[in-house]
């Protein structure tokens, strides 16, 4: 996966966790499961809890393909 690739997905890994979805679709037959939102505290700190919890979450991903 390329920077750019993962630049976009941990964005958009972020809005989902943002948005209480419970999975990322990655490709057609793959998805990530999501963790639960942050809740409480600043939109600066959940948003900082998203996009650190998309960034590990794509290191993962990467690890295992």
């Amino acid at each position: 996966m390329t920077l750019q690739q993962k630049i976009h997905h941990s964005n958009k890994i972020a809005d989902a966790i943002q948005r209480h979805e419970e999975y990322y679709k990655v490709k057609p037959l793959v998805h990530i499961d999501l963790p639960t939102p942050q809740v409480y505290g600043t939109m600066r700190q959940q948003r900082s809890y998203a996009v650190g919890k998309a960034m590990s979450l794509i290191e993962k991903y990467n690890g295992t393909t």
